[in-house]
């Protein structure tokens, strides 16, 4: 079995296919080799979590990153009854998933996770204009920043700030000892994930601050971020500026 790496092609079917005559997987190279190279085939667009999760090894430095973040309609929200049948009969947010695909990506948050936001902190006044909320428009100036804060909040909450540099020292120590890491592989593979996964948290909260000042500043002139992009799941790009902030070498960690 080829090895994954999250650099060798764009999709899986660049490296991998299906051979229905001879009923056989066929890996492709989509690069020149010489005898002895190694070919590697890309398993999916996946983020540590899912590798780790599904296969056993991350990949430090993976350009694939993304998190699933969801929030829900609780019974204190005004009109919730109303507020959660609008969102589960809508397209954009009748499904909240946790299938590793992501939420948070780099310089990116889903139109879902935003429209469902909006929904949810749209007061009596606004209930009329709640449509916006699932084509990236505003339903008010206030509701927008409102939802920014909670967004803000809730990335706050999973980042768990007090912890960042915990794990960033943990991570240098044990890789400056090769026999401790050896010795902790499961700890190793944890807080390479955990440390990439907050350095996009952080991202995600620099890209929200930014759209707060905008707002701030703009007011009724301004087009919220989902605005263009507005879709119902979208597929990961791909990012070349994903390495985490600490000197790894990109191979597997198993």
């Amino acid at each position: 079995m080829a090895n994954h790496n999250p650099r060798a092609a764009h999709t899986v079917e660049e490296t991998l296919a299906y051979d229905d005559v001879n009923d056989r997987i066929l890996l492709l190279n989509t690069s020149s080799k010489k005898p002895g190279d190694e070919i590697y085939a890309l398993y999916g667009v996946y983020p540590n979590s899912k590798l780790l999760y599904t296969y056993g090894f991350v990949i430090p430095g993976n350009p694939h990153r993304a998190i699933d973040l969801w929030t829900r309609v609780t019974q204190s929200t005004y009109d919730y009854i109303t507020k959660q049948e609008i969102l589960e009969n809508h397209e954009l947010t009748q499904e909240q998933l946790y299938d590793f695909t992501g939420t948070l990506r780099e310089k990116w948050i889903s139109p879902s996770l935003l429209a469902t936001i909006r929904v949810i902190h749209a007061n009596e006044h606004e209930m009329e204009n709640i449509e916006n909320a699932f084509h990236g428009g505003m339903i008010s100036t206030r509701n927008e920043m409102v939802s920014y804060v909670s967004l803000r909040n809730l990335l706050l909450a999973r980042l768990k700030p007090e912890k960042v540099e915990t794990d960033r020292l943990k991570l240098r120590e044990l890789m400056a000892s090769q026999h401790d890491a050896d010795e902790h592989p499961r700890l190793l593979m944890a807080l390479i994930t955990r440390v990439e996964e907050r350095e996009l948290i952080q991202s995600c909260l620099e890209m929200v601050d930014s759209w707060m000042a905008t707002l701030e500043n703009k007011g009724e002139d301004y087009t919220p971020p989902d605005y263009v992009t507005n879709n119902i799941s979208g597929s990961v790009e791909d990012n070349d500026k994903g390495e985490v902030g600490l000197n790894l070498d990109a191979n597997h960690v198993e």
